[in-house]
């Protein structure tokens, strides 16, 4: 098994587990960690698809930027 396929597998046992186990990010409007799901813009509706975001490690400065 290589590397992708070990991430994948994470990916799913991640995704599997329940919700109460799941960080869900407060901050920086979603943008990083886990969501449950969202509404598009202007709509009451839930959409229940549920993601995880990552990217680079942001300085205190850059995260001020966000504010």
């Amino acid at each position: 098994m290589d590397l992708l396929d070990r991430a994948y597998d994470q990916i799913i046992a991640y995704f599997d587990r329940d919700i109460n186990e799941k960080i869900v990010m407060k901050t920086n409007d979603g943008q990083r960690g886990y969501v449950p799901g969202e509404s598009a813009k202007e709509e009451n509706r839930i959409d229940f698809k549920e993601f995880f975001h990552v990217g680079r490690e942001l300085s205190k400065e850059g995260l001020k930027k966000l504010e």
